[in-house]
């Protein structure tokens, strides 16, 4: 166990694996506190200081910068002085630590709020230096919009979107949306399409694709061609640093407008892909690793398997109208596996075929 070298509750406040530590074992884990103070006899009551208010705090403390929780420490540390003067009610002291809490949850709850309004399609439309069109549907049908580059995009009811005019611009063509909108885009490799979205950076060259928009999340779900999307806070914070994540075809992207952060998985209803002359629906004593091929093909999801695993594997099937899924959980049956999502591809796993 870790011997630590902090000296006051200011230095456990800000010890990330103190914080952790506090945070992740204290559901039903005394062994983890008895061998922590047993390590640093000499330190256990300001320890107890420490894990005493972040219990108080909660995890949600960690997303606080140095300057503020600086400044929310100083002022439990001021609490700390009441209690330390005998003729001072007890009662004050937790007054003070209360109102220290509080201090600290309210720059949380603060931050949020500021960094979401940013990033709004008010704000952000606000500080666009072209001039703008813009279309709302205020009807209760979805309404088709044209843009100049003969791309078409579907708004749902109350949505709107931006875009500038001329449309194209600096080599690129830039839309901005609050709502709900499905996209059809013209391809123009040398002027991709940018889509802002509440903090999100949507980039395509020519494609389908579904961008959902709410104040805590943003849904991006592409059906054909390639989508890139990446938190606009990443570009302007680590600059050329590539952190962009790629969508194919019935993947979707899920962006949280609060930590902004994107994970990738699938959508819950995979269509087949137009065009790909795959077949599935019928397959006799076929290796399964030709079927798992086939459906990549048809649906355009990844596969991850292990082929030696599954060398010996064969389907025989018939498929109608099952959905991905379905048809996915009889031919896992059949062979003796399993399947799991993740980062947008299904992950097949099992002890293989005799």
């Amino acid at each position: 166990m870790r011997k630590f070298n902090n000296s006051n509750l200011e230095d456990f406040l800000l010890d990330d694996e103190f914080r952790h530590g506090v945070w992740e074992n204290e559901k039903g884990n005394a062994m983890y506190w008895n061998e922590i103070t047993s390590s640093n006899p000499d330190k256990v009551n300001v320890m107890n200081q420490a894990r005493e208010l972040l219990l108080l705090l909660g995890p949600q403390v960690s997303s606080l910068t140095r300057q503020e929780l600086d400044s929310g420490i100083a002022a439990i540390l001021s609490a700390d002085k009441v209690r330390e003067n005998r003729f001072v009610l007890r009662k004050l002291h937790w007054l003070a630590i209360a109102a220290s809490v509080m201090l600290i949850l309210g720059i949380i709850v603060y931050r949020s709020k500021t960094e979401q309004n940013r990033y709004s399609y008010k704000e952000t439309i606000s500080k666009v230096s072209l001039p703008l069109t813009e279309v709302t549907n205020e009807t209760g049908d979805t309404k088709l919009v044209n843009l100049p580059d003969g791309s078409t995009v579907r708004l749902s009811p109350s949505s709107r979107i931006s875009y500038t005019v001329p449309f194209i611009q600096n080599k690129k063509r830039e839309i901005y949306l609050m709502g709900e909108a499905y996209f059809d885009i013209h391809k123009d490799i040398a002027n991709p399409l940018y889509v802002y979205t509440n903090g999100l950076l949507t980039r395509v060259v020519g494609t389908s694709f579904l961008i959902k928009t709410s104040k805590s999340e943003v849904k991006v779900l592409v059906r054909t061609g390639k989508v890139a999307v990446i938190p606009i806070k990443d570009i302007e914070t680590q600059g050329k640093k590539n952190t962009e994540i790629l969508l194919t075809p019935n993947q979707l992207a899920l962006f949280s407008t609060k930590d902004h952060v994107v994970s990738k998985t699938i959508t819950s209803a995979p269509l087949e892909i137009a065009n790909t002359r795959a077949d599935i629906s019928h397959f006799e004593n076929q290796p399964v690793i030709e079927v798992f091929s086939a459906l990549e093909k048809a649906y355009g999801i990844p596969f991850v398997y292990d082929r030696r695993v599954m060398a010996k594997c064969s389907l025989r099937a018939e498929f109608t109208n099952e959905s991905f899924f379905a048809k996915l959980d009889i031919i896992t049956r059949t062979i003796g596996a399993n399947y799991e999502i993740n980062d947008g591809k299904i992950i097949v796993s099992g002890k293989g075929c005799n």
